[in-house]
């Protein structure tokens, strides 16, 4: 199997580099506006919109503010600029309104706009994310501040907004201030595929799409406009002693942007959910899926592990 090149790292997504498009506005500046990019060496970050809401509604959960407030969220595009994957959070922000610090940034359990409040991205990847705070309405400018360590004062990024640059609640953000993300031909990874870290032998032997998945008693559906991806893994133990695997060390992509980890409790055309205990020399089989747009052109799964990567990339064609 000429996929078996053992760990390839990340070597495989400098084809992805090809991604940068429109980089924008890069200059240094002591702050960006709305739809400017700013960066330092960790991310290139933009503030695409500024939203207020009464309350964010869920399918289960609608999260309210506390009476006499409102919130105020941002929508941030992040690309990672590092050799290395990193963790972005809500709370490596802060923010100010008519220059009074606001509280600490929210855990909402819905995720405005399909933007997430937290998550993983690898080298040349981006996140959407959401950062929501609560305000007391009125106010005229905000600030918003990104600190890439939590325990240091010190500022890497500014952004400013004015009430009058508010976008309305229906809103939608089309497009990507960096340009579209596309996958060189040589990062790819057809079924059959078999890459190997220090641990592990990874083989993907198929992906599928699906409208449903479940058993005759349950199923679970995707959000509307969406489906689910479905890869396909068989893992064999080549260390020397008994190891767990688990599909959460799988950082996963859609068309470059970081997915949040989707657990199933559902057997699937025999298989179950990656995960399990497994002896030296013995095999694991199991699935990993992603709910991604219907229009999806790509999607990635990433091992990221002590003991090494694995980088499998499929474009939707390649997806059965």
């Amino acid at each position: 199997n000429q996929g078996n090149q053992g760990n390839q790292g990340n070597q495989g997504n400098q084809g992805n580099q090809g991604n940068q498009g429109n980089q924008g506005d890069t200059e240094k500046k002591d702050y960006g506006k709305i739809g400017e990019i700013v960066e330092d060496d960790e991310f290139s970050m933009a503030l695409l919109y500024v939203k207020t809401y009464d309350a964010i509604e869920g399918d289960v959960y609608t999260d309210e503010p506390t009476e006499g407030k409102e919130f105020v969220a941002f929508f941030l595009e992040c690309r990672n600029n590092q050799k290395r994957s990193d963790v972005l959070m809500s709370s490596n922000f802060n923010a100010y309104a008519d220059d009074v610090a606001l509280n600490s940034p929210l855990l909402v359990y819905n995720d405005p706009d399909g933007f997430l409040t937290t998550g993983t991205v690898g080298p040349a990847r981006r996140i959407r994310l959401a950062v929501v705070f609560e305000a007391t309405p009125g106010w005229e400018d905000l600030e918003l501040n990104y600190k890439s360590n939590l325990f240091l004062s010190k500022v890497s990024l500014k952004f400013k907004a004015s009430a009058s640059e508010v976008a309305a609640e229906d809103y939608v953000y089309a497009g990507s201030p960096f340009g579209k993300y596309s996958l060189a031909e040589d990062v790819l990874t057809p079924a059959e595929t078999t890459l190997s870290t220090k641990n592990w032998e990874i083989k993907l032997f198929k992906a599928k799409k699906y409208d449903e998945i479940g058993g005759e008693y349950a199923s679970h559906k995707p959000s509307k406009g969406k489906i689910f991806v479905v890869m396909f893994f068989e893992v064999k133990n080549i260390s020397a002693k008994e190891d767990s695997f688990s599909s959460a060390v799988f950082d996963c992509y859609a068309d470059g942007y970081a997915l949040p980890l989707k657990i199933s409790l559902f057997e699937l055309e025999g298989y179950e959910y990656l995960s399990g205990d497994v002896a030296p020399d013995k095999k694991l089989t199991g699935y990993v899926y992603l709910e991604v747009d219907e229009s999806f052109t790509s999607v990635e799964a990433v091992y990221d592990s002590s003991d090494g990567t694995a980088e499998f990339a499929l474009t939707s064609d390649m997806v059965g």
